[in-house]
């Protein structure tokens, strides 16, 4: 699981690299890396045609091994962050305030920061 959590927040930090945007939160930040910025539509798009878009950085996202959805959440403190979290086997969301370095996933949370910077 924690392998997962670690690839998908791989994948996301790869898409910042090549295009310098990071994908939308919320549900849109699956088919970024999978689809790339324009969703198979012809420019003109949401970003640049031209951002570098080297995808599909992962070739299908599925929802956790409870069947809740991973979330990608920006830090308040460190916005040149992302953070991939899973609410683990209980389905919820415990981890509150993800502020790096020292991101602590509490309760059963799954936590993978994506840092273009490491």
């Amino acid at each position: 699981m924690a392998r997962e959590v670690e690839a998908l927040a791989t994948a996301v930090k790869m898409y910042y690299i090549d295009t310098g945007t990071w994908p939308y939160d919320g549900s849109e930040w699956m088919s970024d890396l999978t689809e790339g910025p324009c969703k198979g539509e012809p420019p003109p798009c949401f970003i640049d045609p031209d951002s570098n878009w080297k995808g599909p950085y992962v070739n299908k996202i599925t929802n956790d091994p409870w069947g809740n959805p991973y979330i990608l959440a920006t830090s308040l403190y460190s916005p040149g962050l992302r953070v991939v979290v899973s609410g683990g086997p209980n389905g919820n969301l415990s981890t509150g305030d993800l502020t790096p370095p020292g991101i602590i996933c509490v309760d059963d949370d799954i936590c993978a920061v994506a840092n273009p910077s490491n």
